[in-house]
């Protein structure tokens, strides 16, 4: 990747719609510091699986991301989901890429790698995973079964409460309290600014720069779309054309009802993914522009 790739897909990441209304302003479950290392220890697992890294490496690795202290009060159980569930289906892409083309060593390589990190983890982080794996039971049947309250609500309905439509959420908005307010006030007075016409066509440019991008880098993007086109399906909770699908997933297992949360359970993993393809598609507009002027446009100091 470029410069001015790696710089967008940044900046894109930290500061999206999302982010500055969620994560940096509501805070919902202190997830900051999830929210911030999570493009880090998923593409440090990235580079190892792709780069056959050994035992030291995978140790390494769970070092840090043991010391990030993303772990016994900090770690929220979705999020924990979420990083895994961008993990594996990376290595599923990854493994079924190798088995078509008949790559036997790297599909076991993969295999390999990936045990050994599952079983890094576990027992870097079984201090507080034994405890929490322990009281599960508890937690499903308790805290997040379908007939639960939560702040005097039932968990389906903050389940739809929180869906975000498909419309919004390829431009990672949705957030239900962004248009709504309390008597007199609104929630976020700036609002009614976004729903101009002007500003609606400026948020589809990520989406645009996007679908650019899988067009013409579709092969290096690929480890990464299944994740993003499941989050989005998921993201939309109760609304159509998913919410008969996505209700069912929420009322009869129960790992999906710790996502009553959803825009915040998914949504991390859609900005991830909308970061990188969006500074691929950046990036090769860059290139042709380059390409256009007999003077190149240039970034002196790419490193910031």
């Amino acid at each position: 990747l470029g410069s001015v790739a790696r710089i967008t897909a940044s900046l894109f990441y930290m500061m999206n719609m999302f982010t500055l209304v969620i994560i940096w302003d509501v805070a919902q479950g202190m997830v900051q510091n999830a929210y911030a290392f999570m493009p880090l220890v998923v593409g440090l697992f990235l580079h190892g699986l792709l780069k056959k890294r050994g035992i030291r490496y995978i140790f390494g690795l769970q070092l840090l991301w043991l010391a990030l202290q993303l772990f016994g009060p900090a770690a929220m159980m979705q999020l924990t989901l979420v990083y895994w569930f961008t993990i594996f289906a990376i290595v599923v892409t990854y493994s079924i890429t190798k088995l078509v083309k008949r790559d036997l060593p790297s599909f076991i390589s993969t295999v390999k790698f990936t045990i050994l990190s599952v079983v890094g983890f576990a027992l870097l982080n079984s201090f507080w995973l034994i405890p929490n794996l322990s009281q599960m039971n508890q937690y499903f049947t308790q805290i997040y079964a379908k007939t639960s309250d939560f702040a005097f609500i039932p968990n389906i309905e903050v389940f739809r409460l929180n869906s975000v439509q498909l419309f919004n959420s390829v431009r990672l908005m949705g957030y239900w309290p962004f248009n709504g307010g309390w008597e007199a006030g609104q929630y976020y007075p700036f609002a009614p600014a976004y729903a101009n016409p002007a500003m609606i066509l400026i948020s589809f440019i990520p989406v645009i720069l996007t679908i650019f991008a899988i067009w013409k880098h579709g092969p290096y993007l690929r480890l990464l779309l299944p994740a993003y086109f499941v989050s989005l399906i998921l993201i939309t909770g109760g609304f159509p054309p998913f919410g008969p699908f996505n209700e069912l997933l929420f009322v009869n297992f129960q790992v999906f009802q710790t996502s009553r949360d959803v825009i915040l359970t998914w949504s991390p993993v859609i900005a991830l993914c909308t970061a990188q393809t969006f500074g691929y598609g950046l990036d090769t507009l860059y290139m042709w522009i380059n390409k256009k002027f007999r003077k190149p446009l240039r970034f002196d100091n790419p490193g910031i």
